[in-house]
């Protein structure tokens, strides 16, 4: 943590806890650049933006080699179930310097090919899982005992 406070760009840290700014503001479309400043010594890669599918993709594939990508917050992550599950799969890390509370889970049981769930469903399924209120956005205000 100490260290990324020096860090003012997206860098890559390795197992000494040297770093290298690279000359990028951001990740997006530098995933090349990421990926070629990777090698086995890498123990970390901090994201100074967004973490998105396209990103992933290019960080996932780096021939085996085992690092964790670190971000500001959970706020930077934006990538779909596939391409998070592979890195998963591929041993990859991802860590956050800051956590973020959820408030509120927002569920819209309308779906835009348009069929519906049923809200009460969706809605009793996520409070299975979590403590945190859930909003029917369709419906308007908090729904299905949340309390």
């Amino acid at each position: 943590r100490k260290l990324l406070e020096k860090v003012s760009t997206t860098a890559v840290i390795n197992k000494n806890y040297e770093f290298e700014e690279l000359e990028v503001k951001t990740g997006l479309g530098n995933g090349s650049k990421i990926k070629n400043a990777v090698n086995k010594d890498t123990k970390y890669v901090f994201i100074d933006g967004a973490l998105t599918s396209t990103l992933l993709k290019n960080l996932v594939d780096k021939d085996g080699i085992e690092y964790t990508i670190i971000l500001r917050d959970g706020t930077k992550i934006f990538t779909d179930p596939y391409t998070w599950n592979n890195l998963k799969r591929q041993g990859m890390k991802i860590k956050v310097l800051k956590k973020i509370k959820i408030a509120a889970v927002t569920v819209n049981p309308v779906s835009p090919y348009g069929y519906v769930l049923r809200s009460e469903d969706m809605i009793k399924g996520i409070k299975r899982n979590t403590k945190v209120r859930v909003f029917d956005v369709e419906m308007g205000g908090e729904n299905y005992d949340n309390e």
